[in-house]
């Protein structure tokens, strides 16, 4: 009986990873079978699984927010590939931040379809099936009508891809060590129905530097969204890559968007820290920025006043030509 599973299994990967190829699913190198023994063989990924990285395992550096961003972009685009391909789409099943590998440059490779069911290509359809020992392993990932009924869907992948999604905004396990039994999912959906977004922000990953709100928030209601009890409610993989690509967008800036101007900080490299991005107000005192005059703007020789704005209510001019014109250009350009 053991080995008919194990063979049942060993046929659905392979049929899987023959039929559908794509840049972020894990390609076979080679497979053999020998009497009862089944081997499939697959490229070494040097940075081993999202989960590991997530918990450091071997005192690894935590993953930055980009790459965090980048991986959940990429898993997300083969599931996608999987639940649109025709004529039949692919139910994964088994999707998981341990199923997630990553090759050198930490891009993500979905492996494990051993679960894997094929369907036609329709949308809305499910079906129910038996539930495995070999997939218990895989129940804190699995939603409610999946373990109750058994019932599958490409809605069971949205769920699963949520609760990856809260690992990797919080760096904690699916079930919390403290307190014990404790499902991550649970007690996040939980602060997000009771007292809102902003609630869950203290469980960020505190092993990296803090993100902005606003790409963090997103993130969150996105796994809400992916992980919520009504089969129906969840998103499709194309509304998450959809999302997830927006959230993406938000992570090019130092920091959320400023309120003011004094407030403004320029991420760009090109401008240097020692330079203010507003004039302050004794700028007529440092020759280091002042503008450049153009004699020719003005016959008179005086330079032209370029006003700059600083806030509501106050202007500061600068450029006056320090080294040509007489006493009364000076006063002109002191006067208050």
């Amino acid at each position: 009986m053991q080995c008919k599973k194990q063979w049942k299994r060993f046929l659905s990967e392979l049929e899987v990873l023959l039929l559908f190829h794509h840049p972020n699913i894990l390609e076979l190198a080679a497979y053999f079978t020998k009497s009862e023994k089944f081997c499939l063989v697959y490229p070494y990924m040097r940075n081993g699984s999202l989960f590991d990285r997530l918990q450091c395992v071997g005192n690894t550096a935590p993953l930055s927010w980009h790459i965090r961003i980048s991986v959940l972009i990429g898993t997300s685009k083969a599931i996608q590939y999987l639940h649109n391909t025709e004529p039949c789409l692919v139910i994964c099943g088994s999707v998981s931040s341990a199923n997630i590998l990553l090759d050198d440059q930490f891009q993500p490779k979905l492996t494990d379809f051993g679960m894997a069911h094929f369907r036609p290509y329709l949308e809305h359809q499910s079906s129910t099936i038996s539930m495995t020992s070999s997939s218990s392993k895989h129940l804190w990932y699995m939603p409610e009508e999946y373990i109750r009924q058994g019932k599958l869907s490409i809605k069971t992948d949205v769920y699963s891809f949520g609760i990856v999604i809260m690992e990797v905004l919080t760096g904690c396990k699916v079930v919390l060590d403290d307190p014990k039994h404790i499902q991550l999912r649970d007690l996040l959906m939980e602060l997000m129905e009771k007292r809102g977004l902003d609630s869950c922000l203290s469980f960020l990953d505190k092993k990296v530097h803090p993100c902005p709100r606003n790409f963090s928030a997103k993130l969150f209601s996105l796994a809400g969204q992916c992980a919520i009890s009504r089969a129906k409610l969840r998103p499709s993989m194309d509304e998450v890559l959809t999302t997830l690509e927006s959230a993406q967008a938000s992570l090019y800036f130092a920091e959320d968007p400023p309120t003011s101007l004094k407030s403004f900080r320029c991420p760009s490299p090109l401008f240097l820290e020692n330079v203010p991005s507003i004039p302050v107000e004794d700028d007529e005192n440092q020759n280091n920025h002042s503008l450049p005059h153009d004699k020719g703007l003005r016959k008179d020789g005086l330079t032209q006043k370029v006003p700059f704005e600083c806030s509501q209510s106050e202007v500061t001019f600068l450029g006056f030509d320090r080294t040509t014109g007489s006493k009364r250009n000076e006063d002109a350009c002191n006067r208050p």
